[in-house]
């Protein structure tokens, strides 16, 4: 008979048979699936090509919530990942192939996982089911206490092959960040730590350990977090909904349709509001009151400065640099108190919102006159440019401006190189020529690497910014 496990905090977790698996039409909560088989062949997955990421970009909340590393995961052997086990892997090298998960479970129950994820979509007809890809394939492996803080996301099953796995999952509309305090601990423990997660006060959050023979079914938009608690390698195989590779009209219609059914659920709107083409003040005030109800969701920051850049109209900006200005000072304290993004992980999220602060202000521009700048122009690139050198700050740490890059952690090399480039550049397109300069000395001081070609690239990017400047001077 079906059991009810860890349901202790207002959340629950049937307990199935397969075949009571397979007949369930549509699972609106999770469900824990046993399901018994002979040791499954492993090495069909040795041969594999999968995506790593580093242990610490896994419990970002970068990746949590961006579904990426600030820098794409490395394609890897799985026997030779395997071997050493150091970071996770999420994805496989070719995310259309399917027959791998296929070989190391049960037969049949990936046919039937798969038309249990077909069914969780709540769009209205056919066009989500038949949009390819509807569901990826993945594969989940990492050593001890490794995992992913919480996060939401489409429909999505893993079945377990090795180690164990803890969950933590909550419904799409539990109160984990209504009450301020609960949600700044919620955001930001690290799942790896074992003294800090889960934090205290986290009541919506119910749990379930996961053994090799078992699937997980977790339906869309409920938040979950991980931790593999195995002695060795914990591995798995599933299928995720992701609905960014669905064509646009069906991948909003979803949305909506999971909008519809979880009212309360913060970042569902957040998410519909950044399907939105027409950003107008009223929008760009919703996603201002969902920022403050839940300041920790990074998407919804990066959508409300493109809606407040829209909404600002031709000439205002202020409103889109406060936002800006907000952004920039909470990535500083995740990084600097928190822990929370790596200096990579804020390199990638202020470059975003420095882009957009650069390409609305190239928009401001008079049409017939490129050159010819307004106040409004002027103050989103020198904005822009802010967001690249707070950026370039984080990479290079205590390091002082004229030693960036003698300063500069190896990895942090091409990030560095990027935002010092944009950074002169924006800063040029806002008549910061002073700025200017100290991006021209901070880049022609770059110390050569074995590793990469990015100090010559910088002594070019120097040479060619000193060119524009005497240009300009001259005229």
């Amino acid at each position: 008979s079906r059991m009810l496990i860890a349901s202790a905090f207002g959340c629950t977790v049937r307990r199935l048979t397969a075949d009571e698996f397979a007949d369930d039409r549509v699972l609106s909560e999770p469900v824990l699936v046993a399901a018994a088989s002979a040791p499954p062949p492993l090495e069909a997955l040795d041969a594999l090509t999968v995506r790593v990421v580093s242990a610490s970009s896994a419990d970002s909340m970068l990746y949590s919530q961006f579904g990426r590393g600030a820098a794409p995961a490395e394609p890897q052997r799985f026997a030779a990942f395997a071997a050493n086990a150091s970071g996770m892997v999420f994805s496989f090298g070719d995310e259309a192939e399917t027959s791998p998960v296929e070989a190391v479970m049960p037969s049949g129950l990936a046919a039937q996982a798969a038309r249990v994820l077909e069914r969780a979509s709540l769009a209205a007809g056919d066009e989500c089911a038949q949009s390819q890809p509807w569901h990826t394939p993945l594969v989940s492996a990492g050593g001890r206490r490794t995992g992913l803080r919480l996060h939401q996301h489409g429909a999505a099953w893993l079945y377990l092959l090795s180690g164990a796995k803890r969950w933590w999952l909550a419904h799409p509309e539990s109160d984990l960040f209504d009450e301020p305090s609960r949600a700044e601990a919620v955001a930001l423990a690290s799942v790896s730590d074992e003294a800090e997660w889960p934090p205290p006060g986290a009541a919506p959050l119910c749990s379930v350990e996961q053994r090799p023979g078992e699937l997980l079914f977790v339906p869309a938009m409920w938040f979950h977090a991980t931790r593999n608690t195995g002695g060795g390698l914990t591995l798995g195989v599933g299928a995720q909904t992701v609905l960014s590779s669905l064509p646009r009209e069906a991948a909003l219609a979803e949305v909506s349709a999971l909008h519809r059914a979880f009212p309360r659920c913060a970042r569902l709107e957040a998410y519909l509001l950044e399907g939105e083409e027409r950003p107008t003040r009223a929008s760009a005030a919703r996603l201002a009151a969902l920022v403050r109800r839940d300041p920790w969701h990074l998407p919804a920051r990066l959508t409300l400065l493109r809606h407040s850049l829209a909404a600002g109209g031709g000439a205002g900006s202020g409103a889109a640099l406060e936002v800006a200005a907000d952004l920039e000072a909470h990535v500083r304290r995740l990084v600097e108190q928190h822990a929370a993004l790596t200096p990579l992980d804020a390199r990638f999220v202020l470059g975003a919102a420095a882009e957009q602060l650069h390409e609305a202000a190239r928009a401001r521009l008079a049409p017939r006159a490129r050159n010819a700048l307004s106040e409004s122009a002027k103050a989103l690139f020198l904005g822009s440019a802010r967001l690249q050198d707070t950026a370039r700050s984080l990479l290079v740490g205590a390091g002082e401006r004229g030693a960036d890059g003698a300063a500069l952690p190896t990895q942090h090399r091409a990030a560095w190189l990027e935002a010092v480039t944009r950074m002169a550049s924006s800063s040029y397109a806002g008549g910061a020529q002073q700025a200017v300069r100290e991006c021209v000395r901070a880049l022609r001081a770059m110390p050569p690497h074995e590793g990469d070609d990015a100090a010559s690239e910088a002594r070019a990017v120097a040479e060619k910014l000193a060119r524009a400047l005497g240009s300009r001077e001259r005229r």
